[in-house]
């Protein structure tokens, strides 16, 4: 049997209660050297000034070099962790992608237009869709505009529920428990059903002033199984507006808006 906004709104309850080392011996002996007569003569091996300068250059070379392949080396291993920690770095999944359908106009008399944007669209691992709902009051006077717990629009659930949507805004004073969470990463679904308190709030909407509220697309904790399945989802609400002359109130039913969810 399919399951109603109403019927998920009956079972709610209402009351709201991140160096080098190298020196030599100051003693060293010089070697001898023989000449092929009786006497032995002592030769130095001192090397010349330019062998030493060769040779101390050659040496400099060779360290130069053995620096350089060093550094080489410590820049490759840098690049390859860098490179690993981008790998093994968690990435945002796309889930579903989220549009407007359509959006109903308000009724004749009210004076009111609505307007309904998605300011996120698409549903990741790490966030999901935000839409935008808005009235602008289109009298040549001001209007007090109620419409639930939330003045511009206070729809939580959509008119089906099986499966169905849920437009939450977490932090909210009116959406009991606040600390409901996701059932998993991958799952944009309330691990509890999430009540909204009986009250009616206004707002004074001044000649072309404009009311919104941002709400977050989840998947109605009534779903089985995928928790934001794809379809369209249609929201409406019923809204009041104080008047100054006879009848003080004036209620009506707006017949609201449809949202798409498809693959991204």
């Amino acid at each position: 049997m399919s399951r109603s906004r109403r019927d998920l709104l009956a079972t709610l309850t209402t009351a709201v209660g991140v160096g080098l080392g190298g020196c030599a011996s100051p003693e060293q002996s010089e070697p001898e050297v023989t000449t092929g007569f009786d006497s032995t003569e002592t030769v130095p091996t001192a090397t010349s000034p330019a062998e030493t300068s060769e040779t101390q250059g050659l040496r400099t070379e060779t360290r130069t070099a053995s620096e350089s392949t060093e550094a080489r080396s410590e820049t490759a291993e840098r690049r390859s962790e860098s490179s690993k920690s981008a790998t093994t770095a968690p990435t945002s999944a796309k889930l579903r992608r989220v549009s407007v359908a359509d959006v109903a106009a308000a009724p004749d008399g009210t004076d009111l237009s609505f307007a309904v944007e998605v300011v996120e669209q698409t549903v990741t691992t790490e966030s999901t869709a935000v839409v935008r709902v808005s009235v602008t009051n289109e009298a040549a006077d001001a209007r007090q505009v109620g419409s639930g717990h939330r003045p511009a629009f206070s729809a939580v659930y959509s008119e089906n529920q099986d499966p169905g949507l849920a437009l939450l805004a977490p932090g909210s004073f009116y959406e009991r428990p606040r600390d409901y969470e996701r059932v998993a990463s991958d799952c944009w679904r309330p691990d509890v059903t999430v009540s909204i308190a009986a009250v009616m709030e206004h707002v004074t909407l001044d000649p072309g002033e404009t009311a919104s509220v941002e709400v977050r697309v989840w998947g109605s904790p009534l779903n089985e199984g995928d928790c934001l399945p794809r379809g369209t989802y249609r929201f409406a609400e019923s809204y009041e507006i104080e008047n100054r002359t006879e009848p003080p109130v004036t209620t009506f039913e707006w017949d609201g808006f449809t949202l798409r969810v498809e693959s991204p």
